[in-house]
């Protein structure tokens, strides 16, 4: 049962911590859409062009930085499991 209730909760953490970056993506994602939908119905110029570049540079900035949040919150995540198993071990040598 202590397995169950561990694994649940760590669940939960990794849930907490991967929807910020996801709903701050998706956000981002809806917004890029609605200026590409805005660039679209100005005329083929090098001003459209420039627009659509800066999109393109504004989704690839944001998503590498969601992705680089979700890696080092998964990280993060990771060393405190490791600092708790490691207190649980001492506790059990103590004893």
């Amino acid at each position: 049962m202590k397995i169950k209730k561990d694994s649940s909760k760590g669940i939960k953490l990794f849930l907490k911590l991967v929807n910020i970056p996801i709903v701050i993506f998706i956000l981002i994602i809806i917004f890029l859409c609605y200026a590409f939908v805005k660039v679209e119905e100005l005329p083929i110029t090098n001003l459209r062009l420039y627009f659509l570049q800066l999109l393109l540079v504004i989704l690839t900035f944001f998503s590498i930085m969601s992705l680089m949040y979700l890696s080092l919150a998964i990280e993060s995540q990771e060393i405190k499991l490791e600092i708790i198993e490691l207190k649980k071990e001492k506790d059990r040598g103590t004893r």
